[in-house]
């Protein structure tokens, strides 16, 4: 996203930031009473988290995070596995019952 010319860093540090944000406007529309949905800030806002979505989605599809993810998620698991056959073989008999 950074290489995009964007602030974040990173997916989980752009959602940090626009949650932030978001908050702190929605406080602000609440105690000054008005509609923060039906204003052109908003409109913009949301035009560009659809851009960064894009961005992070194709970012996403370049580097094959979906499969990369699976792939560590299940390489993870299997070592767990390996590693803590008397915890496995304790949950197996729990669930088994």
């Amino acid at each position: 996203m950074a290489q995009q010319g964007h602030r974040y860093s990173s997916p989980p540090a752009m959602l940090e930031q626009l949650g932030a944000e978001w908050n702190a406007e929605l406080t602000a529309s609440f105690g000054a009473g008005t509609d923060i949905f039906a204003s052109p800030e908003t409109a913009k806002r949301q035009d560009a988290e659809i851009a960064l979505a894009v961005i992070d989605f194709d970012c996403q599809t370049e580097v094959d995070y979906d499969a990369r993810l699976s792939a560590v998620s299940r390489d993870l698991q299997e070592e767990y596995i390996r590693t803590h056959p008397a915890e496995i073989a304790e949950l197996t008999d729990l669930v088994g019952r």
